[in-house]
């Protein structure tokens, strides 16, 4: 599509094709969904989505507790997609 008819630029669809990969790696990987849970989110965002655990270890360890899932993983990882910058 063109940028008249989706109003996108050519790079934004690329960092969200990129976030969108990155979910799907997470999908497999650790079976989240649409929503992933407050810590998970806070963890794989260094702080910026979500809670941080409440077992959070001095070494970066913690003991994963289960919460309902609330936060929107596609905004946390086209989060981490730009921040890293790795899509020209």
């Amino acid at each position: 599509m063109s940028r008249v008819s989706t109003g996108l630029s050519k790079k934004i669809n690329r960092q969200k094709t990129a976030a969108l990969n990155l979910c799907w790696t997470w999908r497999s990987q650790f079976g989240v969904g649409v929503h992933c849970s407050p810590e998970f989110a806070w963890v794989v965002s260094d702080g910026k989505f979500g809670s941080k655990p409440a077992e959070w270890g001095m070494g970066g360890g913690f003991r994963y507790t289960e919460s309902p899932a609330t936060v929107d993983t596609f905004a946390v990882a086209l989060y981490i997609i730009k921040k890293e910058g790795s899509v020209a």
